[in-house]
């Protein structure tokens, strides 16, 4: 069994808070349109004229049913958004990173990227959660890009993956400029 120098996963937590403020931003947008709307149409020349027509109706049930309907829907986001975060774990070892996706206690994909198959590692940070996403680009490989998403402190993270990097190449050299050594001196003899 390899190694293992580290274990990353991605912050569980700040993707809960990140789906919940990009659902807090659409209810507060639709909240706007429909007060917008408000001013512009008046809703009680609208019920008259359904009246007129036998539809006959109140806006507090309606607006119940919407509440609920929100409410069951944000948890039902926020709950799958936690679920998925937990599924994924990054392996660091000394010859490339293993990526894991589980459910529950079932292991359902396992991704080995070796070292030597990283181009490029950058990071994109987002200032207010204090995370960001670690973007790889990749060689040699059915997918050109990894990112690691929602991850603590990812500027230290991304130095991190490059020191592993570099160590695997110095070490990658070492023994082949060895090799060669050996090679020589047994083509002399």
């Amino acid at each position: 069994m390899e190694q293992i120098l580290s274990e990353l996963k991605p912050n569980s937590k700040k993707i809960v808070l990140s789906n919940f403020l990009k659902i807090l931003m659409i209810v507060v947008i639709i909240a706007i349109i429909l007060f917008i709307i408000n001013l512009v149409v008046d809703f009680n020349s609208i019920k008259e004229g359904l009246a007129i027509i036998g539809i006959n109706f109140s806006l507090g049930p309606l607006i119940k049913v919407g509440i609920y309907v929100i409410v069951i829907a944000l948890s039902s986001f926020l709950l799958f958004g936690y679920l998925e975060s937990n599924k994924i774990r990054y392996v660091f070892t000394k010859d490339g990173i293993k990526v894991y996706q589980n459910l529950l206690l079932v292991q359902l994909n396992e991704l080995f990227i070796p070292y030597n198959n990283i181009v490029k590692v950058t990071f994109e940070e987002m200032p207010i959660l204090n995370a960001g996403n670690i973007i790889l680009e990749l060689t040699g490989t059915k997918d050109r890009n990894m990112e690691f998403k929602f991850i603590d402190n990812p500027q230290q993270v991304a130095a991190y993956i490059l020191k592993l990097i570099n160590e695997y190449w110095a070490k990658y050299y070492a023994e082949r400029s060895e090799e060669y050594k050996y090679q020589r001196i047994l083509g002399r003899e």
